[in-house]
């Protein structure tokens, strides 16, 4: 939902089913579906986002440099910064997005984040690649995000919590940029 504009690009809110929300869980395959396929226009969140292509091909915009998707390349994106996603046919994969208020309501610290060597600024965001080793790994705190959310359960935004951060830890020791890190910019077809 559109809530605001700046220079006229939207920032967006986290709504889960049209109610204001403090986390959400997608697949790449439904928000593909909800939005019939047709990229997104730039825009910003008020609020953090984790793309996991696991078979998608296409591009990722972050604050205007261009990424090209790949599997098991993770991109984290900070609030305020401007994105767009443009993907193939049927993409699939997983799309984590919370709000610095989820990370306070699970006792996780303001300055965790900002520790991690993950959500970054302008042109410091290219996609995290992930062995496929590493994306075992990974895949278990996500499948038990993705659980947890699609769940009834009274304490499920705490587990949900306990996961993220478990993920995000994973990430951050376990698949670490390099200093070098060449980044490829997406060829634009």
């Amino acid at each position: 939902m559109i809530t605001s504009s700046n220079n006229s690009i939207d920032t967006l809110e986290l709504f889960d089913e049209g109610v204001p929300s403090n986390f959400v869980y997608a697949t790449m395959e439904e928000i593909d579906k909800e939005v019939g396929g047709i990229a997104d226009d730039p825009h910003r969140h008020n609020y953090y986002t984790v793309i996991w292509p696991v078979n998608a091909t296409g591009s990722h915009l972050i604050d205007f440099k261009e990424y090209r998707i790949e599997n098991n390349a993770i991109f984290f994106v900070s609030p305020q910064q401007v994105h767009q996603v443009i993907t193939g046919q049927s993409p699939i994969g997983h799309v984590i997005l919370f709000t610095p208020e989820f990370l306070n309501k699970n006792s996780i610290k303001e300055d965790f984040i900002s520790n991690l060597k993950l959500f970054k600024k302008a042109d410091e965001t290219p996609p995290l690649p992930v062995s496929a080793e590493k994306a075992c790994r990974l895949s278990l705190f996500v499948n038990e995000i993705a659980q947890a959310y699609n769940s009834d359960s009274p304490m499920k935004l705490e587990v949900i919590g306990s996961y993220l951060k478990l993920f995000l830890i994973e990430c951050n020791n376990l698949c670490t940029l390099p200093e070098n890190y060449n980044t490829q910019r997406a060829e634009v077809e």
